[in-house]
């Protein structure tokens, strides 16, 4: 939960709040006689800079796709609108859309390493549930792109991975933060640096936190950036097994991006690990097993790329060796 107050009046404020142009939302809907009935829509504020796409209208008759850009007036609207019963219509843009009503719920929170959704910058994201309308088995008419059932719809126009987010539908609503995003982190056994991409904020604004561990150890500092956005070379003074790395504002203390990780973990995006020496003779010195596999060239691509998701999957290591 993200405060105190009703998950509508939080998410309003936030609204209201924040530096936001404008908003673009993405709907997957069927139709019933006149009326388009809601399956699934994302709605995501964004900042004045941000290369608007195309407005969109794919029908397929039973089925209609939309893209439009609201204003946060109008965002604002709908969520005034949603009921927690009975049916609810909305105008997104210059449609109406008929949302079969549930409840909507306190905001989670996501880092901008998050790939299951097109979202890039760290982000609350506040679901509101509802009936799922119909869903296709396929969109294809002359004239229009082919989406091959509901889950390419959700994945290539929505923006949604559904192997990752199976239970998407109703009204999503992402609020990205954007003044500060984690770029990359270089890590080693010896020492840490982390760069960090700014939009509504500069570098100087932003000020990171580190907390490291290992066994019962645990060391804590502040990461401060240059105008460049990257950070000093931090000296880690042992090798931990775990790392978090946050971002606040230091206006108002605002939290805006993170990331967890630790050696032998599947690495989050934008966190890269400097292997050394020692521990690569390790691996070699302790042969192939389940986790370690030796190639003395490169295969083919197709089975390179079999091999490595088979060993990333199971945080495995594929050396190769001239």
């Amino acid at each position: 939960m993200c405060s105190h107050q009703g998950p509508t009046q939080e998410l309003i404020q936030k609204l209201q709040d924040r530096m936001y142009s404008s908003a673009l939302a993405y709907c997957y809907l069927h139709r019933e006689g006149d009326s388009l009935i809601n399956t699934l829509t994302l709605i995501r504020p964004v900042y004045a800079d941000y290369p608007l796409p195309e407005r969109e209208t794919l029908d397929y008759g039973e089925f209609v796709l939309l893209k439009r850009k609201i204003s946060i007036k109008e965002l604002i609207d709908i969520v005034s609108q949603l009921k927690k019963d009975g049916p609810t219509d909305v105008k997104i843009g210059d449609m109406n859309i008929r949302v079969n009503a549930s409840y909507l719920r306190y905001c989670d929170r996501y880092d901008s390493g998050v790939g299951w959704i097109n979202i890039g910058w760290g982000f609350e994201m506040y679901p509101y549930y509802a009936q799922c309308g119909r869903e296709s088995k396929a969109l294809v008419s002359v004239g229009l792109p082919l989406y091959t059932d509901s889950r390419s719809v959700r994945r290539e126009f929505i923006g949604i991975d559904p192997d990752h987010y199976s239970d998407a539908h109703g009204i999503i609503v992402c609020l990205p933060n954007y003044e500060a995003r984690i770029r990359e982190i270089n890590v080693s056994t010896a020492t840490l640096r982390v760069s960090i991409d700014t939009k509504t904020a500069t570098a100087a604004d932003i000020i990171g936190k580190l907390s490291y561990a290992q066994d019962k150890k645990t060391v804590k500092k502040d990461i401060t950036f240059s105008d460049d956005g990257s950070s000093n070379i931090i000296e880690l003074e042992f090798e931990p097994e775990y790392f978090h790395v946050v971002l606040l504002s230091k206006k108002n203390g605002a939290f805006l991006d993170e990331r967890r990780f630790g050696f032998g973990w599947d690495l989050p995006v934008g966190v890269k690990i400097d292997i050394p020496d020692y521990k690569l003779l390790e691996l070699i010195e302790n042969g192939e097993n389940q986790t370690v596999e030796f190639k003395e060239q490169m295969c083919s691509d197709h089975n390179l790329v079999e091999t490595v998701v088979a060993f990333a999957n199971r945080r495995g290591a594929l050396l190769f060796l001239e």
